[in-house]
């Protein structure tokens, strides 16, 4: 399947444990269940991300 990030870069590790155990992904997001590392390519592009708290309360609202 295809992963859409909001940051640009190059792919240098895919976490391959989630052939195994695909539901770390929800159950541990942060830390067993991540998908990919990537190196970005422009560091500015963090500034266009939504702070943890922001990003709360965009996805409680209902306007994805």
């Amino acid at each position: 399947a295809e992963v859409y990030t909001p940051l640009g870069g190059v792919i240098v590790a895919v976490n391959s444990d989630l052939e195994d155990k695909p539901e770390a992904v929800n159950e541990a997001p942060h830390t067993a269940g991540w998908l990919i590392k990537l190196e970005m390519v422009s560091k500015a592009e963090l500034d266009t991300l939504m702070s943890p708290a922001k990003y709360e309360q965009f996805t409680e609202s209902g306007d994805q």
